[in-house]
């Protein structure tokens, strides 16, 4: 394996490690504004390998680039039309590094949250809708119901059905043989890996979450849009491996791939139907004249 790929890999094994943890709530208000609360936490372990990272590779790689001021400013691009609010590095009592960055939107449909960072598909012109990037778009809609005089306002997650998403070509045999070979070494490191989107709806609960949840589940107000566990994760290592390669492989065997990782709740939907969440705000029936 040359020097690069090595730098390359280190680089995206401290990134994906189990030392990470990203956490993400969506506020939510009802005229589709709100502010995203994020936390970035790095265990002691990964603070030493982050360190021994940057050393080895004689420059600051893809995970300590998170705590620069050029790294931070890439992230603010990235998650489209958002302001910073409050932003703040702190070492928790056990040890942790954490990033704590609280950002606004007045459009949640501008706004973009990254769940793959490292996880590219190249544009299909004639099906725009296999185009992956990693990103979880979502879909804001307020909609006025006359006959029950109440606003009922929904978030759709834009992303194409796994069917839908057509596989991209393969690396060949020589260069799979190079991500092969340190594959445990990411499924060990990857153990602990915790990431996770959370939308608060301006709701206190869900009357009738059956009518008000399409493939997603919810705790009170707290509806999770996206998880991912390390454990769970590396369950699947067909599929760690393509994640490791930057690879996007055919909806059907992505679909056989995330039922074989327990904890992933990923943004692409099997289900028929796709994912939303709708919640309503009662208004008053007008008087009558």
């Amino acid at each position: 394996m040359s020097c690069k790929a090595r730098i390359a890999l280190a680089g995206m094994l401290c990134l994906c490690s189990g030392c990470v943890e990203i956490e993400q709530e969506i506020h939510m208000k009802h005229d589709g504004s709100g502010t995203i609360t994020e936390k970035i936490s790095l265990s002691p372990r990964g603070v030493r390998l982050m360190e021994a990272a940057d050393r080895n590779a004689g420059a600051a790689n893809a995970l300590s680039r998170l705590f620069t001021e050029e790294g931070f400013q890439e992230r603010l691009k990235s998650l489209g039309e958002v302001t910073v609010e409050d932003r703040k590095e702190v070492k928790l009592t056990d040890g942790r590094r954490q990033l704590q960055n609280v950002y606004a939107f007045k459009d949640l449909n501008k706004v973009r949250l990254w769940t793959l960072p490292t996880l590219s598909y190249r544009k299909d012109a004639k099906n725009p809708r296999a185009t992956v990037d990693g990103a979880l778009r979502l879909k804001f809609v307020p909609e006025y119901e006359s006959w029950g005089k109440i606003f009922r306002e929904t978030v759709t997650v834009e992303a194409p059905l796994l069917p839908e998403l057509r596989g991209q070509e393969l690396m060949s045999p020589a260069e799979r043989q190079k991500f092969l070979r340190v594959l445990p070494i990411f499924l060990d490191m990857a153990r602990d890996l915790r990431l996770s989107i959370v939308l608060v709806a301006p709701i206190e609960d869900f009357e009738e979450p059956h009518d008000m949840l399409k493939n997603l589940s919810a705790d009170r107000n707290r509806v999770t849009l996206f998880s991912l566990a390390g454990d769970g994760v590396i369950q699947a290592p067909v599929g760690v491996l393509h994640l490791m390669m930057n690879e996007m492989i055919g909806g059907e065997d992505l679909a056989r791939t995330l039922a074989g990782m327990p904890g992933v709740l990923a943004p692409w939907p099997i289900e028929y139907g796709g994912r939303h969440v709708r919640f309503m705000k009662a208004t008053p029936a007008k008087k009558k004249e």
